[in-house]
């Protein structure tokens, strides 16, 4: 990613592929497993940390995020409080 120096990133989701209504156990995996995914892109850049005056500053990521849970209203809620704690 840093190698190509992207303007936007897009973060995946765990979108499940079968057919609906999806299972209380399964939403919360997803849920989990896109906001872990999230938490890895969002990790700290390597950044050259030398104390020169030119230095640059460390990269920035515009990241896309697709918003899990699917069409229910309190799985939405769950992952948007998910990505508002530190990850």
């Amino acid at each position: 990613m840093l190698a190509c120096d992207p303007d936007v990133v897009l973060s995946l989701p765990d979108i499940p592929f079968t057919s609906a209504p999806h299972s209380q156990k399964r939403i919360t995996k997803s849920i989990e497993r896109t906001a872990a995914w999230l938490a890895n892109l969002l990790q700290p850049l390597p950044h050259d940390d030398d104390d020169t005056p030119d230095s640059s500053p460390p990269p920035r990521l515009n990241v896309f995020l697709h918003m899990a849970g699917g069409t229910i209203p309190a799985a939405r809620k769950a992952f948007s409080s998910a990505i508002q704690e530190p990850l």
